[in-house]
C-alpha cells in the first residue's frame, strides 16, 4: 500500500529525506474485499472514499473493472507531490456506473494538487434531478489549486436542465480556482452542459487590464471532444485569461428551447481576456434558440475569437450580442465558416429593457462560405439589415455566396476591404470577384485539412488587398505570419 521514495538535496550527500507514498488499488471485479494493497486490491470504491489520501498519493481502478456508485475521495497533494486518481492493469478503462447513487461521479470537494484521468464515468438520470461526471467544487468559500482532469471518456450523464453555479453535465468546475488544466477529454450524451467552468459570481467586472480578485485564473481546456450535449458544449465563466484551444464539439443545443433554453457551442460569459483558438463546432441545433458555433456575448472584455472552423451550424458561425456595457470588446479573427449564417445578431439584454449595439467588436480576415447574405436572429427571422451596429468594424473578410444572393451582406458603417462573391459589394474599398479557392466544394471535418481547400490560388483578387488592422494578430489560421498589405480572408500566402 505504500511506496519508499528519495527526494531532496540530500541526495547527493547521501542524506536523501524518505517520503512514504501511498499506493491505493480499486478492483471492483474482485471477489473479496482486501487491504487497498496491488495484490489485495478494495472491491469497492466505499474504502476508497473513507481514506484521507496524502501528498503523492495514488488512488488507481483496475482497468477492465466495472464500480458501481460513486468516487469522493479526500485529501490534497502539493505542487511537487500532486494526488493521481487514475487507472492500473491493462484493457479498457475503469468505469464507474453511479446511476444516480449520487449527483457526481467524481467529487473533488475543497482538495488541490490533484491529477484526475483514464477513467470512464456514466451517470444515468430522468432529466429530473442533477447529475454530473465530474464535480470540482470548493465548499468552504476556499480556492481550489492545481486540478488536472485528462484522458477520461464521460458519458450518458442525464440531469437537469440548469447551467452556472451547479449546473449539470460532464464536466463541471465550481467557485474560484486557479490552475485548472481540462484536457484530451471525451464527453458524450449529457445534459446540460459539457464542460463548464463557474469561476466567480462576484461583480462588478472591471475592464480588462484591472485587477480582478475573484476571477479565477489559469484555466485552460484543450484538447477535448464533446459530442451530443442538451445545451453548450464548452463554457469558461468568472475567469481571466481562460483559454480554450484545440477542441471539437458537435451536435449541442438539443434540448434548446426559445425563449427559455439558449444554448451555444463554446462561448464565454462574466469573462476577460478570453482566447478560444483552433476549435471546431458543427452541427449546433435549433438555430431559434441560438444554436451558433460561437458566440461573443455581453459582460466580457478583451475575447479573442481566432483560428476556429465552423460548420453547419444551425444559428450560424457566432453570436453577436448588442450590448450597452462601457467595456465589452472581442476581435473575431481568421476563422473559417461553412454552410451556415455569418452571424446571429440579439439583443441579449432586452428581457431587462436594454438593446444596445456592437461596438467595440472587430471582425476581420475571416473567410464566409455561405448560402445566405442575411442575419439570422433568434426570432427566427434572418433580416438583410443589421440596425445595432454601432462601431463594429468589419474588414477584410471573404464572403462566398454558395448560392447567388440579391442582398448585399449587412456589415454597417465601418466596413471596409471585404471580397464579395455571387452576391452585391457592401462597404468601401469593396472587392468582386471569385477569390479562386483550392476547392470550393470541399466539406466535412478537420479544421486544418478543409482549410487548406479555401486557401486561395495565385492570380486571387484577395491577395494583398487588405488593410492594416491596428493590434491585429500577426499569424494567420495556418500559423503563417501576416504581410502588409495582408490579403482578404483567413489565409495570408507567403
Amino acid at each position: 500500500m505504500f511506496a519508499v521514495t528519495a527526494s531532496g538535496p540530500g541526495l547527493r550527500s547521501g542524506r536523501a529525506r524518505i517520503r512514504v507514498v501511498q499506493r491505493l488499488y480499486v478492483d471492483c471485479s474482485a471477489r473479496r474485499e482486501g487491504n487497498g494493497s496491488r495484490r489485495h486490491p478494495w472491491s469497492r470504491l466505499a474504502p476508497a472514499n473513507a481514506v484521507v489520501l496524502g501528498a503523492g498519493a495514488h488512488l488507481m481502478l483496475r482497468r477492465g473493472s466495472v464500480c458501481p456508485g460513486f468516487l469522493a475521495p479526500r485529501g490534497s497533494g502539493t505542487r511537487r507531490w500532486r494526488i493521481v486518481i487514475g487507472a492500473y492493469g491493462g484493457g479498457p478503462l475503469p468505469r464507474i456506473e453511479t446511476n444516480g447513487a449520487a449527483a457526481d461521479a467524481v467529487r473533488l470537494a475543497d482538495e488541490s494538487h490533484v491529477v484526475l484521468e483514464n477513467i470512464e464515468l456514466t451517470n444515468h438520470g430522468n432529466y429530473l434531478s442533477d447529475r454530473r461526471g465530474v464535480h470540482v467544487v470548493a465548499t468552504h468559500g476556499g480556492t481550489v489549486r492545481d486540478i488536472v482532469i485528462r484522458g477520461m471518456y464521460v458519458h450518458d450523464v442525464e440531469g437537469v436542465d440548469r447551467k452556472d453555479l451547479g449546473g449539470d453535465g460532464g464536466i463541471q468546475v465550481d467557485d474560484p480556482t486557479d490552475g485548472v488544466l481540462i484536457e484530451d477529454n471525451r464527453v458524450a450524451d449529457v445534459n446540460r452542459s459539457g464542460i463548464w467552468v463557474y469561476g466567480t459570481g462576484q461583480d462588478p467586472r472591471p475592464p480588462i487590464g484591472q485587477p480582478w480578485p475573484s476571477a479565477s485564473t489559469h484555466i485552460v481546456i484543450r484538447g477535448n471532444t464533446v459530442l451530443r450535449v442538451g445545451g453548450d458544449g464548452i463554457v469558461p465563466t468568472g475567469t481571466l485569461g481562460a483559454i480554450v484551444d484545440d477542441n471539437v464539439v458537435c451536435c449541442g443545443n438539443l434540448r434548446g428551447s426559445f425563449p427559455s433554453q439558449f444554448d451555444a457551442g463554446i462561448w464565454t460569459f462574466n469573462a476577460n481576456g478570453t482566447v478560444i483558438e483552433r476549435n471546431e463546432v458543427y452541427g449546433m441545433k435549433n438555430g431559434r434558440a441560438d444554436g451558433t458555433g460561437y458566440d461573443v456575448d455581453y459582460n466580457q472584455d478583451g475575447t479573442v475569437l481566432q483560428f476556429n472552423y465552423g460548420h453547419d451550424n444551425a444559428g450560424g458561425f457566432t453570436l453577436l450580442c448588442a450590448d450597452d456595457e462601457p467595456h465589452r470588446t472581442a476581435d473575431v479573427r481568421f476563422n473559417l465558416s461553412i454552410d451556415e449564417y455569418v452571424f446571429n445578431e440579439a439583443p441579449c439584454k432586452i428581457a431587462t429593457g436594454e438593446v444596445g449595439t456592437l461596438d467595440g467588436l472587430r471582425i476581420y480576415n475571416n473567410t464566409f462560405v455561405t448560402p445566405s447574405s442575411l442575419v439570422w436572429n433568434d426570432a427566427g427571422t434572418p433580416t438583410p439589415t443589421l440596425p445595432q451596429a454601432g462601431n463594429l468594424e468589419f474588414r477584410n473578410n471573404i464572403v462566398y455566396a454558395t448560392r447567388a444572393q440579391s442582398s448585399p451582406f449587412p456589415c454597417g458603417s465601418f466596413c471596409s476591404n471585404n471580397l464579395f462573391f455571387d452576391l452585391p459589394p457592401s462597404g468601401t474599398r469593396a472587392v468582386q470577384g471569385d477569390p479562386l479557392f483550392v476547392d470550393a466544394g470541399r466539406r466535412g471535418n478537420g479544421r486544418l485539412a478543409v482549410g487548406q481547400a479555401f486557401q486561395v490560388r495565385s492570380g486571387s483578387p484577395a491577395i494583398s488587398a487588405g488593410t492594416p488592422i491596428s493590434a491585429g494578430s500577426n499569424i494567420d489560421y495556418f500559423g503563417d505570419p501576416v504581410p502588409t498589405p495582408p490579403t482578404i480572408g483567413f489565409y495570408q500566402p507567403g
